[in-house]
């Protein structure tokens, strides 16, 4: 009998240590830190743009985040080939966890692009410009930027419409988010690759309501297709 006793009080010892184990072990794959994560970095193809999505920072018990931040695009999957710095992204100091926005600075950097940040705090869109050197090493109040984050999402995460200049169209390219750590590693994540069209994909048009009419002796009036529906109207 009593070694019995001893026997089912070494099986509990064990029981609860395995507990234990196990607890420690869900809590470290549930609290894995996203931003070191690809599947939180995408890019999204349409006619004329390309949709960017980044996450800058983890609030969920790690509390990490990207001390700085560049989207590039590569003309060869591996970051290989010709690049194209398009865009500086990162996240500030924010200091409130539960707050509905976050604060990011960010900055065009090629020319003729547009960038138009689509979860502002605001609502709608707001357009990232172009900024000098010290602006950008400053961080000065324009290159500051709000999101909406949500009060209960750990995840602020930055969306962006990017209209490409002429020198990336007709081509695929493979873009990344290169960045420096909280805790001081550096990373790059893949976000997929997009192909930026340059005939804004009207190959599927109905050519045949395409017409001219001459309505006087130096007038034509032209009569085209739609454009694609995911086009917007800017």
């Amino acid at each position: 009998m009593e070694t019995n006793l001893r026997c089912s009080k070494t099986h509990r010892k064990l029981w609860l240590w395995l507990a234990v184990l196990l607890l420690s072990v869900t809590a470290q794959v549930a609290h894995a830190d996203r931003i070191k994560d690809d599947k939180y970095y995408k890019v999204t193809q349409y006619s004329d743009h390309v949709s960017l999505e980044i996450l800058v920072a983890d609030l969920d018990v790690g509390n990490t985040w990207c001390k700085w931040g560049s989207i590039r695009a590569y003309s060869q999957d591996g970051r290989k080939g010709e690049v194209f710095h398009i865009l500086d992204v990162e996240n500030d100091d924010n200091g409130d966890d539960d707050s509905e926005t976050w604060e990011i600075y960010a900055h065009n950097r090629l020319s003729g692009s547009q960038a138009f940040l689509t979860n502002p705090a605001s609502g709608g869109e707001v357009e990232i410009g172009f900024c000098t050197d010290d602006e950008w090493s400053n961080r000065s109040s324009n290159v500051r930027y709000r999101i909406q984050k949500g009060k209960s999402n750990e995840y602020p995460t930055v969306k962006i419409d990017y209209y490409y200049p002429a020198e990336m169209a007709g081509r695929r390219w493979y873009f990344y988010y290169e960045y420096l750590h909280s805790k001081g590693s550096s990373h790059n994540m893949s976000m997929g690759s997009a192909y930026c069209s340059a005939d804004l994909n009207l190959q599927n048009a109905d050519h045949t309501k395409l017409s001219y009419e001459r309505t006087g002796s130096d007038k034509i009036k032209f009569t085209v297709p739609s454009l694609p529906n995911d086009i917007p109207q800017k």
